[in-house]
């Protein structure tokens, strides 16, 4: 998915016109139009308001890799889309969820640790 995908795609999803979304990031309507058809592409500015608005990262906006390597190491689609969520929570949140996965992968090769010597 290219930029002008992207910005349209996530616009919708916020449920924000192309006017809500250039006063949001001190732009005007044209120029947000002109984006989303891929007559032109965003300043470096303009892409850091736009990632902060949308809360992606610009990375995300800028690179159709980052969904490539996310989607081949990680198959179970479900997950991604909760993790593609994570990005958006505070430092807290992420810190605790970090927490958990952590602690259920110990967990998990304990178990399988303690598996192997009982067999």
């Amino acid at each position: 998915m290219n930029i002008s995908e992207k910005i349209r795609l996530l616009r919708a999803e916020m449920g924000w016109s192309q006017k809500e979304l250039a006063e949001k990031i001190d732009a005007d309507q044209a120029q947000i139009s002109g984006y989303e058809r891929g007559e032109a592409l965003p300043s470096i500015g303009v892409i850091k308001r736009l990632a902060s608005v949308f809360n992606v990262t610009t990375d995300y906006l800028l690179f159709d890799e980052n969904d490539k390597k996310a989607s081949a190491i990680l198959k179970d689609k479900e997950l991604l889309k909760l993790f593609e969520k994570i990005e958006a929570l505070d430092d807290k949140d992420k810190k605790t969820l970090k927490e958990i996965i952590e602690i259920t992968i110990v967990k998990n090769t304990m178990q399988s640790a303690a598996q192997t010597k009982i067999i």
